[in-house]
């Protein structure tokens, strides 16, 4: 796990599936650089990684923690700078950037 402690614990298991990545994004949003989300899910969730990095390239950072029947979880962390243009001085907000 990242040295930083998980600000929040996001635990979508009894989410449905289409609505997980639209809450682990609203969620990642809200925090601050360096503060990272507990995600909490019944398998592990590939496409979500995949989404983070076509939406949020370069602002996060990914941990496994646990790979378990039923359980798995993982630390996304915010990071504190991202591509050029998307460091929040003059970026469109879209990316969480």
């Amino acid at each position: 796990m990242s040295p930083n402690v998980c600000a929040v614990t996001l635990d979508v298991r009894a989410l449905p599936p289409n609505e997980r990545p639209a809450m682990i994004h609203s969620v990642f949003r809200s925090l601050l650089p360096g503060q990272a989300i507990e995600v909490v899910c019944n398998h592990e969730d590939k496409p979500l990684r995949e989404l983070l990095r076509s939406v949020l390239p370069g602002r996060f950072s990914w941990a496994d923690l646990e790979q378990a029947p039923g359980r798995w979880r993982a630390a996304i962390t915010r990071l504190a700078s991202g591509p050029e243009g998307h460091d929040g001085a003059g970026c469109c907000g879209a990316c969480a950037g």
